[in-house]
């Protein structure tokens, strides 16, 4: 992590180390979205979602 930061300087570090955390970040949305639009359940949020979607 430090040669990073000495090698492509201070901002290009910084966002060297944030790409990846991004691109898990939106992979892990995509999988949920595409889980919801199935009809399945990806876990406790989706369910929360649902409930406040549809007040009874």
């Amino acid at each position: 992590m430090i040669f990073l930061f000495r090698i492509f300087g201070y901002r290009w570090g910084i966002s060297l180390l944030l790409i990846p955390i991004a691109v898990i970040m939106i992979a892990r949305n995509l999988e949920n979205i595409q889980r919801i639009l199935r009809g399945e359940e990806p876990g406790l949020r989706a369910y929360i979602r649902r409930k406040k979607r549809t007040p009874q």
